[in-house]
């Protein structure tokens, strides 16, 4: 390819990952929503977020002793999950 096209496609790309990284998200879903977009969460980390939101909520309820422990069977997904979406924010962040 040439060089001067090869610099154009990466400029072109910066300017695009540059637009949608200025994506407001006014709530939990709409932030996971905007990661997903962005390449950051796979579909399916997107979908296993959403429903950690959905556990974080229910943890105000912990007096329910079977919320609890359904909670805590997860938490280990939960953390993994975590734990990937800061990798491809801090590789995106090394990236720049």
């Amino acid at each position: 390819m040439n060089p001067t096209r090869e610099r154009a496609i990466e400029e072109l790309r910066r300017m695009v990952l540059a637009a949608l990284e200025t994506v407001s998200a006014a709530s939990p879903n709409a932030t996971i929503r905007a990661a997903r977009a962005l390449g950051w969460l796979s579909d399916e980390d997107a979908q296993a977020a959403i429903k950690l939101g959905e556990e974080r909520k229910l943890a105000v309820h912990m007096y329910r002793d079977q919320v609890g422990q359904q909670i805590d069977g997860r938490l280990a997904a939960h953390a993994a999950l975590l734990r990937r979406w800061l990798e491809a924010l801090l590789r995106r962040a090394a990236a720049e």
